[in-house]
């Protein structure tokens, strides 16, 4: 069973939002501060839509730095879809050093 993004939980401005979910190729698109639109493979689609990875997004990653940074408002979700787009790239350089 497919979940989705649960809005209220990335409402607080976060660092980025959700740009597209493409249902037929079952990827999505989010926009990131940093690193721009960064499109998900369907299977982490999968893994991302599941009630335990939806469930980092009411956990800060920073703690309680908010309190003196109000702008530190990272979630354990926005950091994991952040790995995640960066694992990829980094795979995707490795293919290409090795052609």
């Amino acid at each position: 069973q497919a979940h989705e993004y649960d809005a209220d939980a990335m409402s607080n401005d976060n660092d980025f939002e959700i740009l597209s979910i493409n249902k037929h190729a079952r990827t999505k698109t989010l926009q990131d501060r940093i690193y721009g639109q960064m499109e998900f493979h369907p299977l982490l689609c999968e893994i991302m839509d599941t009630p335990e990875f939806q469930r980092l997004g009411s956990l800060k990653q920073l703690g309680v730095s908010d309190y003196v940074y109000r702008t530190a408002t990272h979630t354990r979700f926005e950091h994991s879809c952040g790995v995640a787009f960066l694992a990829g790239k980094m795979m995707d350089k490795f293919d290409e050093q090795r052609k």
